[in-house]
């Protein structure tokens, strides 16, 4: 069985730009009986850059004394290249709506709760940021328009598929 590192060999094993994060971290978890969590770039081989997840607290005798610290680390890496292509993405989509007029919404159907993205905001003339309900969005469709939203509304609760409504909105 291998022999854990001593905490001057493991403190060796961070970069160096984040080992005063990581000193930090372990003086929070003896001060306090909290959870300490924090991330931090290994020293690998050339080149090679992962990102680790550790969380850790400290382990102390009834009088309070700390007698040990745990803890886990996890490698982060690939989860965090999937959060910065998701934000990537999320921005792009941002951009072509904003520029195209393409707003994005939600509606769940079971609680009648409404999501709308800026973009769709904009479109209906509202400034946001106010949760948006069918009744305001219904007073902003134009009059002639409102019972074929609302039968397209029916079809879509019922629908397997894509239910496409075309309406004006009135903007005041």
């Amino acid at each position: 069985q291998a022999r854990a590192p001593t905490r001057a060999e493991a403190a060796a094993l961070y970069r160096p730009e984040d080992r005063a994060l990581v000193e930090a971290a372990w003086a929070r978890m003896q001060a306090t009986a909290a959870v300490q969590e924090y991330v931090f770039r290994p020293t690998r081989a050339a080149g090679e850059l992962r990102l680790f997840r550790s969380r850790g607290r400290a382990q102390r005798y009834a009088a309070g004394r700390t007698v040990r610290l745990l803890g886990i680390t996890m490698d982060v890496t690939e989860v965090h290249a999937a959060v910065e292509r998701l934000r990537s993405a999320q921005e792009r989509l941002q951009l072509v709506g904003e520029t195209g007029g393409i707003g994005s919404w939600e509606e769940d159907l079971i609680t009648g709760e409404m999501r709308w993205d800026p973009v769709v905001f904009s479109l209906f003339g509202l400034s946001g940021p106010q949760a948006p309900t069918r009744a305001a969005m219904l007073e902003r469709v134009h009059p002639d328009d409102r019972q074929h939203l609302e039968q397209a509304h029916q079809r879509r609760q019922q629908a397997t598929h894509a239910v496409v409504a075309e309406f004006r909105v009135q903007r005041t």
